[in-house]
């Protein structure tokens, strides 16, 4: 195999890891505003704070603040 083919066949390999990284970072960025709409859910069922913290593996305090919307993180980007 050239080198040449053989770095492209790298740079491949790198773009497709590159769109999997990219479509798990979106995946996981939903996450919390998922989470925070199914224990919205669970409360208008009729669940405790404690049940969803137990369910979820936290305090009741900690199912509170997860059910709120996630702040920005990080600073703004200056252009």
């Amino acid at each position: 195999m050239s080198s040449a083919r053989y770095f492209a066949q790298v740079r491949l390999c790198a773009e497709a890891g590159m769109t999997s990284l990219r479509a798990f970072n979106d995946r996981t960025a939903a996450m919390p505003a998922r989470r925070a709409s199914l224990i919205a859910d669970a409360r208008e069922s009729g669940a405790t704070w404690r049940q969803i913290g137990d369910t979820l593996s936290m305090t009741e305090h900690g199912a509170i603040k997860a059910s709120r919307p996630a702040a920005p993180r990080g600073r703004p980007r200056q252009e």
